[in-house]
């Protein structure tokens, strides 16, 4: 299991949302956002993401874990690619 916490780039949108699926697809790893008091599973994040209220400087933790191909290394890549794409995602005006 990897976790990282940083402060969000700009709002979630439903654009970024669409993005950050389409990483997180690519990884058998289990990704979850935790963002105040709210943990979503990231299968969920596009029926939810309105709901957080994500803004510039508010913080998420993410947690990657059970990722197979191959173990321990998938999980590091998914964690790192989601976030990096997730302040990429947000900071975009």
């Amino acid at each position: 299991m990897y976790i990282e916490e940083f402060t969000a780039a700009g709002p979630l949108t439903e654009h970024a949302v669409e993005e950050l699926m389409t990483v997180a697809n690519k990884y058998t790893s289990a990704i979850t956002i935790t963002i105040g008091e709210r943990t979503v599973q990231l299968p969920v994040l596009p029926v939810c993401w309105d709901e957080l209220s994500v803004s510039a400087g508010t913080t998420i933790t993410v947690e990657a874990d059970r990722g197979y191909r191959p173990a321990d290394i998938e999980d590091r890549t998914a964690l790192t690619d989601f976030v990096t794409t997730f302040q990429r995602a947000t900071g975009q005006r």
